[in-house]
């Protein structure tokens, strides 16, 4: 045996460990109940596990944005239907928010800013980001604009 492939051996018997004994704790979100499960989150009324078995508290993606302002995205609300019609506008997207969260608790809304003329709505993904920019405009019949950073990590919607 090649002291190569006695390392490749090691380090795979090692990992194969750990994923193991991280396979038996249920990791669940002590702020909004997310459960993850196969290395995937979902909300606990989606899954068939249980809290009863062992468990770990840790923060779902979604949650650990909101706590550490991480923003992959954002919404600017520069059209005057903003002043006309505010509640509809802030519940369209909630409604938004809370249905895509159950498919990936990280489309949560990290923070809405509400200033004289315009909103900026701040998301912790990017698909979120684009979903609410879709839904202004097929609401309110408008201009969306959309700018991707470069590797597209990071998109900009400008509703006017």
């Amino acid at each position: 045996m090649t002291q190569g492939t006695v390392f490749n051996t090691i380090f795979t018997d090692d990992y194969a460990r750990k994923e193991k004994k991280a396979s038996h704790f249920l990791l669940v979100c002590p702020e909004c109940g997310a459960i993850e499960v196969k290395k995937r989150w979902y909300h606990e009324n989606d899954t068939p596990e249980s809290k009863k078995r062992p468990h770990k508290d840790q923060l779902c993606p979604g949650c650990e944005a909101i706590k550490n302002g991480w923003v992959e995205g954002e919404i600017i609300l520069k059209n005057n239907i903003i002043k006309l019609v505010p509640g509809q506008i802030e519940c369209l997207v909630k409604n938004l928010e809370n249905g895509l969260r159950h498919d990936d608790p990280k489309n949560r809304i990290v923070k809405i800013q509400k200033f004289k003329n315009q909103w900026k709505i701040s998301v912790a993904s990017i698909f979120l980001a684009r979903r609410i920019g879709e839904e202004l405009g097929k609401t309110y019949v408008s201009k969306i604009s959309y700018k991707f950073s470069k590797g597209e990590k990071f998109v900009s919607v400008i509703w006017e």
